[in-house]
């Protein structure tokens, strides 16, 4: 599936966000919560609405209203052709995450702003992370869109298009397709 920015974005990652170089505290405060997070990538992945991933319907694609009593999340979509059920990280790096949407945008900023340099452990503290484990997810996964495989070293930079960045499903990984 490809799921790509829809704008370039020359000098970082957030630069549709702020002109100028930003900080994770200027970061921070462009995104205080997940809905705002959320808003972000939806705007920059469908500009003119959603699109199911699954059959890429966009004119009977309608929101799901979020309950928490019946386990509904915030951010759900329902396509009318095929019935199925999504977010806007399905397709993406993100898919299958709980690492927060506000995380996901700081590590790809990071990312952006060291040209791909960043150590895990740095990623853990400045992100303040709650285990090396989610601060190697979050890289392993970054790295994967970006250059296609997973290494050690963080010698390339990233992909200006990296924010949502092209990726092989879960399902599709599994088959080894």
């Amino acid at each position: 599936m490809i799921c790509h920015l829809t704008k370039p974005v020359e000098v970082h990652t957030l630069a549709l966000v702020y002109a100028a170089p930003i900080s994770l505290d200027l970061l921070e405060e462009r995104f205080p919560n997940e809905e705002a997070a959320r808003a972000f990538l939806e705007r920059e992945r469908w500009p003119t609405g959603p699109v199911c991933p699954h059959c890429e319907n966009r004119d009977t694609v309608y929101s799901v209203k979020a309950n928490p009593q019946a386990r509904i999340r915030s951010g759900l979509f329902k396509c009318g052709s095929c019935k199925s059920t999504f977010t806007v990280t399905v397709g993406t790096v993100m898919e299958d995450s709980h690492i927060p949407l506000r995380k996901w945008l700081a590590a790809f900023y990071l990312y952006s702003e060291s040209r791909g340099a960043i150590k895990v452990a740095q990623l853990k503290e400045k992100l303040r992370l709650g285990s090396y484990r989610s601060a190697k997810h979050l890289s392993d996964r970054i790295r994967l869109a970006c250059y296609g495989e997973v290494d050690d070293d963080g010698a390339s930079a990233p992909t200006a298009h990296a924010l949502v960045c092209p990726v092989q499903s879960k399902s599709a990984r599994r088959a080894g397709g």
